[in-house]
């Protein structure tokens, strides 16, 4: 399991907070790196098996108090904050050779979060990957905007 100012090269990781399983009310900024331990690795699954962050904002859906970011300078950014335990989603890397950065920007005190994503690298041949599109796959309806964390007509959509 890695926390936070850690890096990995392996095919599958695990991202937690702080004193998992404990929560934490830490604030700042927790970030990993993932390194692609093959140049042909085109994607990375995000298992959220616990994920509670602080909710979106009710007005406009950002997430004002905590985000997740999952990056790597060449591809979009993806955010999300609230609750998504139990569900995943696909993040694209086959043009990537930099670092994959993954980070929790927290910023609201007295607030408790909670997460543990398992982070498996696929390879274009594997038959757990999701294609040729980055496909977020949800359990429930979610916000259509780029953001995974209100409610909206679709339950999937490509990144």
């Amino acid at each position: 399991h890695l926390t936070c100012g850690q890096e990995t090269s392996n095919n599958i990781t695990y991202f937690t907070n702080p004193g998992f399983p404990s929560p934490t009310s830490d604030v700042g900024e927790c970030a990993i790196q993932i390194k692609k331990i093959a140049p042909e690795i085109s994607q990375i699954r995000l298992d959220f098996l616990h994920f509670t962050l602080g909710q979106p904002n009710r007005l406009t859906g950002d997430c004002d108090s905590d985000v997740f970011i999952v990056g790597s300078g060449l591809v979009r950014d993806m955010r999300l904050c609230g609750s998504n335990s139990g569900h995943h989603m696909y993040f694209d890397v086959d043009d990537v050779n930099e670092p994959i950065v993954i980070y929790m920007k927290l910023s609201e005190r007295n607030m408790f979060r909670l997460w543990e994503i398992k982070l498996p690298a696929f390879r274009p041949d594997d038959v757990e990957g999701s294609g040729d599109t980055v496909l977020v796959q949800m359990d429930e309806t979610r916000d259509c905007n780029d953001r995974i964390m209100m409610p909206c007509d679709f339950e999937e959509f490509i990144m």
